[in-house]
């Protein structure tokens, strides 16, 4: 999948790749198919300026698209091997394209022609992203390492990321923080200057197929296995919005450059426009220890919740935020009920 700039038209690649479907995101109504003689589509990418669209291919050509505009491509590039994915840089000067096997490869984003081979090993990479800034671009490759290379000088730039399995990686729009999947579930957050760990996280998703942060945020997109999309806050280390928005195979991520949008696509046919706004209030509450009893205080507005630790807490919905009553007493709370519709709670243990 991949979304406009602006948010306006989101595009799909179906499993067998024969076609491009455009879609309005205002009425979802389909509004143009793209299509080959022979082959299929794999990776589809939008420009950040001009309303191009980057398409790649079993042929091993990427196509420039003005898919708006007319059904056939204005440009194509031959990268060789099937093309596994394409990346416009954050300017749209330049676009990358990663097979399923050999090197990155870089192409002027004007003339089209290439200006950088990036080596990724012999089985290619599992992903490349530009860096926010454009001077950057970070491989995830299949010996198990991220590296950073300078695209101007096309050398790499200080030590290898070791990172077991990486799958997906994304930026951070600040440029600060690398963010990786590995097939076995675990992101790991990583400081872009130094190339240092800041912190692991263990989930019990499943594999992590695809991952975005968030416009100008610190929550991490995770699409994975288990069929849903997760929104993990990387500063305060947990997760605090899960949705369930595909099935049958692994899914699809994109968001859109004005931030407003998420598009995700899924293995029983379907692409899900989701609102960011919507994702982001919290659904996720973390109480740090078993919950044995919830209930909703009166007007609906905060929810308590009893821990196995003794501990009582409030949570407010809309935002989240928590707000200790009693402290922990390391004996269970068993029971909890709330005075409707006055301003008593009780609780036994």
């Amino acid at each position: 999948v991949a979304i406009s700039p602006d948010g306006d038209v989101f595009a799909s690649i179906g499993g067998t790749g024969a076609t491009i479907r455009l879609w309005s995101a205002r009425t979802g109504e389909m509004m143009r198919e793209l299509s080959l003689e022979a082959g299929g589509f794999r990776a589809i990418a939008f420009s950040p300026t001009g309303g191009h669209l980057a398409s790649g291919s079993d042929d091993g050509l990427v196509r420039i698209w003005e898919p708006l505009k007319n059904d056939e491509p204005i440009r194509q590039m031959e990268h060789g091997p099937p093309v596994a994915f394409v990346r416009f840089s954050p300017d749209g000067k330049l676009l990358l394209s990663s097979g399923i096997s050999g090197a990155v490869r870089l192409w002027d984003g004007e003339s089209k022609t290439p200006v950088a081979e990036i080596p990724a090993g012999r089985d290619g990479a599992r992903d490349a992203r530009f860096s926010p800034d454009g001077k950057t671009v970070a491989v995830a490759s299949g010996d198990h390492r991220v590296r950073l290379w300078d695209v101007e000088t096309g050398s790499i730039v200080g030590q290898p990321i070791p990172n077991p399995s990486v799958e997906s990686l994304a930026f951070s729009d600040d440029g600060r923080t690398i963010a990786t999947g590995s097939s076995g579930g675990v992101i790991r957050i990583w400081s872009a200057a130094d190339r240092t760990l800041r912190h692991k996280h263990e989930s019990v998703m499943g594999r992590i197929d695809d991952i975005e942060f968030l416009k100008e945020s610190p929550l991490l997109a995770i699409l994975a296995s288990d069929g849903r999309l997760h929104l993990y806050d990387t500063d305060r280390q947990c997760e605090i919005h899960s949705l369930k928005t595909h099935s049958l195979s692994e899914g699809a991520l994109a968001r859109s450059d004005n931030g407003e949008s998420l598009v995700v696509g899924s293995g029983d046919g379907s692409v899900k426009l989701l609102s960011v706004d919507g994702v982001t209030q919290p659904n996720v509450l973390w109480h740090q220890a078993h919950v044995r009893r919830v209930a909703f205080l009166p007007e609906g507005r905060q929810i308590v919740s009893a821990s196995g630790d003794g501990a009582l807490r409030t949570w407010d919905v809309p935002t989240g935020e928590s707000r200790q009553l009693s402290e922990a007493t390391g004996q269970e709370i068993i029971r909890l009920s709330v005075q409707r519709p006055g301003n008593l709670i009780a609780v036994a243990g």
